[in-house]
């Protein structure tokens, strides 16, 4: 079942391309397996992503007893992410100015 995916977050991934960096708040499906809202699921998710795509997440911060977490990557990655059975819904993190001054600074970086 594809995720349920916030217009913001859907913008920022189209406006990032697939280098730009996007940061996103993931829910995760806690009924998939025996604990998948524990982080060593997550982690496995994130590895598979990674392993996927052929690079790895800026940043990730993971509320495990909610079966959140929060990921910030590039387009490429977390389009990939979201495409994942155990992924239920995903908004944006920053705002678009946020997120686009955060663009901005990671190209002049």
């Amino acid at each position: 079942m594809p995720a349920d995916v916030d217009p913001k977050l859907q913008k920022q991934l189209r406006c990032a391309g697939d280098r730009g960096s996007v940061k996103a708040i993931v829910a995760l499906d806690m009924t998939r397996g025996a604990t998948p809202s524990s982080s060593h699921s997550q982690e496995k998710l994130l590895d598979r992503v990674g392993k996927e795509v052929g690079e790895k997440p800026q940043e990730v911060t993971s509320l495990a007893n909610l079966g959140v977490v929060i990921v910030q990557g590039s387009g490429r990655y977390v389009r990939h992410l979201l495409r994942q059975d155990e992924v239920v819904s995903a908004s944006a993190s920053a705002s678009e100015s946020e997120a686009r001054s955060g663009s901005a600074k990671a190209e002049d970086d």
